[in-house]
């Protein structure tokens, strides 16, 4: 059996779809826009919202060890 070469995370990252979008209100689970094409899009927004959840977590933890 092959080892894996990355270090698995302790904690995942957030999904964007998994918090409602501050722009267009599109609920948990639910993209924000999706073409008739069947493309689905996720606003920036969004994104960097996810983003500040996982820096808010990871300074938690920072906090908690020291």
């Amino acid at each position: 059996m092959a080892k894996l070469k990355i270090k698995i995370p302790d904690e995942l990252m957030t999904s964007p779809i998994s918090i409602a979008c501050p722009f267009c209100e599109a609920k948990p689970g639910i993209d924000c826009e999706t073409t008739s094409g069947g493309l689905s899009a996720v606003h920036i927004l969004r994104i960097e919202s996810a983003a500040l959840i996982d820096k808010k977590k990871k300074r938690k933890t920072v906090k908690r060890s020291v």
